[in-house]
Formats: structure tokens, sequence, C-alpha cells
């Protein structure tokens, strides 16, 4: 396995399986309206996001194909916000829609290979990054819990591996 692939990516041997998650992320909680975005902002969010995710995937890729047998699992982790898009993430939402539409291409260009390519579009997660955002009881938290199925944000547990089965959307793109 390369270096590359251990540094951006999380991968896992399941049997004669690899599984990868490109999982890169660059998230500003107080981010600006799309006018007062900055190149290097746009830029950073860009090649974090999305690049981060194609050399993750390719590395993954090169390795799925080169091992006996063939095949394997990438996983991008997008984000719901690739489908619903927010008014203070234009610099976020288009990378997240960019790992959803790399998972699609791969998934038919690599399917002859036995690798499968499948998106995660979870919806907003309470994490150390936007706690101070979205404070109980505010104006945001209760606008975000209000796009959830059970009417709250998810909520990380490392002993539940499921967490909240709060209607995220799970995209698959398997040729």
């Amino acid at each position: 396995m390369s270096s590359m692939l251990r540094i951006m990516g999380t991968y896992f041997r399941h049997g004669t399986r690899t599984i990868t998650f490109p999982t890169t992320v660059l998230h500003q909680t107080n981010a600006p309206q799309p006018c007062s975005i900055t190149p290097n902002l746009w830029s950073k969010t860009l090649t974090t996001n999305l690049t981060g995710a194609f050399n993750t995937t390719q590395a993954a890729a090169l390795q799925m194909r080169s091992q006996t047998p063939q095949g394997g699992s990438i996983i991008g982790i997008s984000s719901i916000s690739a489908l619903v898009g927010g008014g203070l993430q234009g610099h976020y939402t288009p990378t997240k829609a960019g790992v959803l539409s790399l998972m699609q291409s791969c998934a038919v260009a690599l399917g002859k290979y036995g690798i499968r390519c499948n998106a995660l579009l979870p919806g907003t997660i309470l994490t150390q990054l936007n706690e101070e955002d979205l404070k109980e009881g505010g104006d945001k938290r209760g606008y975000m819990d209000g796009r959830c199925a059970l009417g709250r944000v998810g909520v990380p547990s490392v002993s539940n591996a499921t967490y909240q089965k709060s209607g995220r959307l799970v995209q698959c793109f398997e040729s």
C-alpha cells in the first residue's frame, strides 16, 4: 500500500478486499457569503476536499487494480450539502458535489476491475468544529435540526458504529 494512501485516506483489508475512505475535509463554520469568498479560501477548500479525495481514490484504485485478486471498495465521503446547498457554504458545497460526481464516474470506469465506488452523504453532525456555531437553542441549530429526518442533528458515538439513523442519504453507484 502506498504511503500517500495511508496519509490521505483510511483503508483496511477485509479478506482479500481493500476498502478505502477518502475523508479529508476542510470546512469553515463562519463562512462568508458567496460573493465574499476569497480566492485563497476557495483554492484551499477545493484542494483539500476534492483534490484530496481524487488523489486518495486514484492511489486506492491503482492498488486495487494491481492486487490479486483485483477489486475492492472506495467510499467517498460527500455531504448532504452536495444536494441541498447552503447560503454560507459556497466554497464547501461544490467540493462535496464534486466528490459525489467523482464516485459516480469512478464506479463506471473501475467496475470492470471489481472496484465498487460509492458516496456517503451524511447530514449535519455535531463536532468540535461546529459546536459554537450550533449551540442548543440558537436559530441556526433550530434550522439545522429541522432539516434532519428525526428533527435533530446527529451526534457521533464511538460505541455505536451506526450512529443515528437520521435520514442520511447513501448514494450507491455500482457498475
